[in-house]
């Protein structure tokens, strides 16, 4: 502070100058916490005290700063939006807390939680506007350090998402392709059945043939409501069965692997040979 300027009145005559030698204002100055006064009454809100916490935080002595402006602790990375919060508060004469990044004097920057407060004489007139600084670096380290973790968490997430989609795309192919190759195989193994049961001339073994190719005729249906035009659809259960279902509106069958059909003639007998003439 100037040696011409006065300070403002804390009341029944006393200013924070005429303080310095109370217990009060000697707590102050050795408190842990940097603390400092600025005087609104002067042009640029100077600095009028500062604590030692505050020259060991900042590294600035106490002679470089009184007189000044906060600003100082400023530099290129520091928030606009915040500086603004603060400078609005203080026009109003209201409290302001913020979390803004400051540069100590060797130009190494810091987090520095700051909480500014008007402060009042008896006759409720604003004499003084009070700062605390906190240095939480180390809080904001560790959030950018957490939200990295979570970004390379949520990365790999996304990464094992679109594995299990290929394979599951690819598992989907391989399934169109069997289906296609079982449905042409039933299809084959129907008409050979056929051809021979118009050939055999036993009406019995006619009857079973009549009926094998009926079952087949019957897998080939469940095949043909199974997978008609539309996609298909795989997840594999508790007991790694896997369920296929179509995706289009046509009746829809679920089949479990592992299924067998065995198909027992009942009665049945081959005919015997005929005796060559």
């Amino acid at each position: 502070m100037s040696n011409n300027a006065r300070a403002p009145d804390l009341g029944s005559g006393r200013t924070i100058v005429d303080g310095l030698g109370d217990p009060f204002t000697a707590a102050f100055r050795a408190a842990r916490m940097s603390m400092l006064i600025t005087d609104p009454h002067q042009p640029d809100h100077p600095i009028i005290f500062v604590n030692d916490a505050f020259t060991a935080l900042t590294g600035y002595g106490r002679e470089e700063v009184l007189g000044r402006n906060c600003r100082f602790m400023q530099g290129p990375q520091t928030s606009r939006a915040e500086v603004a919060r603060i400078s609005a508060a203080v026009a109003r004469g209201e409290d302001v807390e913020v979390e803004i990044l400051n540069y100590r004097k060797d130009g190494a920057p810091f987090w520095n939680r700051l909480f500014v407060s008007p402060v009042h004489n008896e006759a409720g007139e604003l004499v003084y506007f009070f700062a605390s600084q906190v240095d939480v670096s180390d809080k904001r380290e560790a959030q950018a350090e957490l939200q990295r973790s979570r970004d390379e968490l949520e990365g790999e997430v996304r990464r094992r998402t679109r594995d299990l989609q290929a394979a599951l795309d690819q598992k989907t192919v391989l399934l169109h392709e069997v289906d296609h190759r079982v449905k042409n195989n039933m299809q084959v193994v129907s008409s050979l059945v056929l051809l021979k049961a118009r050939r055999v001339r036993d009406a019995t073994a006619q009857q079973v043939l009549n009926n094998m190719a009926e079952r087949i005729s019957a897998l080939a249906t469940m095949h043909r409501l199974l997978y008609p035009a539309g996609d298909v659809a795989c997840s594999t259960s508790a007991n790694s069965s896997p369920t296929c279902r179509t995706t289009s509106s046509a009746p829809r069958i679920r089949i479990r692997s592992g299924w067998r059909s065995t198909l027992k003639p009942s009665g049945y007998r081959p005919p015997r040979p005929h005796p060559s003439p």
